[in-house]
């Protein structure tokens, strides 16, 4: 992907900015270093549901590996199809899961595909998971791989082998044409394939219009649009696991790779496009999970109520994070020229300002694709602001790490050069 050196510097920068700014936080912090969601839900592996989701916030950065709870490999789709019809009612299965995926990408060398039940950065939420599922996991492992996504761009699987995909209606039970080529305008011999149904991929059709996936339907082969194909998607379940913002790719430029992003119930019912083609969505869901608060590419911070689908509020900003029924954002200053944190709060959602930080603000690919959240760090919050200081003839970039407390105060400040 042409994003992905980009990001694997933006890690490794991290981890540098990171061990500069740590004096800052253990002087505002006695628990620094852990924010209370970061370990599995109180009742862990006994209790699914609102008492024990086993669903963590998506971390700050991609973690290095992933925990995934999968079966062992089915053969041909038709038995990966009859065990994900046994594992699909499960009560303790987050929405936007089970999927469908290359057994080869999970077991080393397998061939045919696997049910994924979950995938987590932490183990522990996955054992949770697995125990939760009780006599219906007795077949299913947790396999630690290399990440395969982070919150803001899901990535691409390149492995070779057999694929699989669900087909994903843009509304929910309404069958989906199938096309007689890659385009939307190809035309079809009336064959439809049904809203949720299993389809064998069988090769990938980048066009100027989009991606398109070539599948088997019934008795014949056709086309369906990236973005009517659930392949290689990602769900990042909210904390009471009712809802998921799941991110489907579909298609990639020089510049960078796109995805129709959704709200989705379980069972993918009911389903919200929030925002499509995007190369990133930042976002955010409540800590009761009732409501997300989401960042469009134009600079638009939206407010939803999941259970309704209804827009409570938007405003201008970026990179939300909850914080109890608070949300906090960020924004551009005056002229783009300062930096900006503010608080909105039920019921009225009137953004408050916080901090006004002048400077250039100076966040380039290599450090994040859109500014950093700001994020829980034990009792406390952390952002991180980035400034283009021209020196001695030539550019430098300086970090100002900020320590607040959840009432927005600022209880903390420091510079550090990079």
């Amino acid at each position: 992907m042409p994003i992905l050196l980009p990001r694997f510097q933006a890690r490794a920068l991290r981890r540098v900015v990171l061990a500069a700014a740590w004096p800052v936080l253990l002087s505002g912090c006695q628990q620094a270093g852990r924010s209370a969601s970061s370990t599995p839900p109180d009742g862990g592996a006994a209790a699914p549901g609102p008492n024990g989701p086993f669903v963590e916030p998506p971390p700050g950065e991609p973690p290095p590996v992933l925990f995934a709870v999968v079966s062992r490999p089915w053969p041909d789709l038709a038995a990966a199809s009859a065990a994900l019809a046994a594992l699909q009612g499960a009560p303790a299965l987050t929405a936007g899961y089970p999927a469908v995926d290359q057994a080869g990408a999970f077991h080393d060398g397998a061939q045919g595909f696997v049910v994924v039940l979950g995938k987590f950065a932490r183990r522990p939420f996955a054992d949770g998971l697995l125990a939760a599922l009780g006599p219906a996991g007795k077949d299913l492992t947790v396999v630690e791989r290399s990440s395969r996504h982070d919150r803001l761009a899901p990535a691409l699987n390149g492995l070779d082998g057999p694929r699989s995909g669900r087909v994903f209606s843009g509304v929910p039970g309404v069958d989906v044409p199938v096309l007689a080529g890659p385009g939307r305008d190809a035309g079809g011999d009336g064959r439809v394939v049904p809203d949720g149904a299993l389809v064998e991929v069988l090769a990938v059709r980048e066009t100027p219009e989009g991606r398109f996936w070539k599948v088997r339907a019934g008795a014949g082969e056709g086309f369906l649009p990236a973005s009517r194909l659930l392949v290689e998607y990602n769900a990042f379940p909210s904390p009471d696991g009712r809802h998921a913002v799941l991110g489907i790719p579909v298609g990639c430029k020089p510049q960078a790779c796109f995805w129709d992003y959704w709200l989705i119930g379980k069972g993918r019912q009911p389903r919200q496009l929030l925002s499509p083609g995007a190369s990133a969505l930042p976002f955010s869901f409540s800590e009761d999970g009732r409501g997300v608060a989401y960042a469009t590419s134009d600079g638009r911070l939206v407010l939803v109520e999941v259970e309704r689908g209804a827009v409570v509020g938007t405003m201008d900003g970026t990179s939300p994070t909850f914080v109890g029924a608070r949300v906090f954002f960020r924004r551009n200053g005056v002229g783009g020229a300062r930096d900006e944190v503010m608080i909105a709060e039920p019921p009225a959602w009137s953004p408050r300002l916080v901090l006004d930080l002048p400077g250039e603000p100076h966040y380039p690919a290599a450090l994040h694709l859109i500014p950093p959240a700001i994020e829980p760090w034990g009792r406390n919050l952390i952002g991180k602001f980035y400034r283009r200081v021209v020196k001695d003839g030539g550019v430098d970039t300086t970090l100002t790490t900020v320590l607040f407390d959840k009432d927005g105060k600022i209880l903390d400040r420091r510079n550090e050069p990079l």
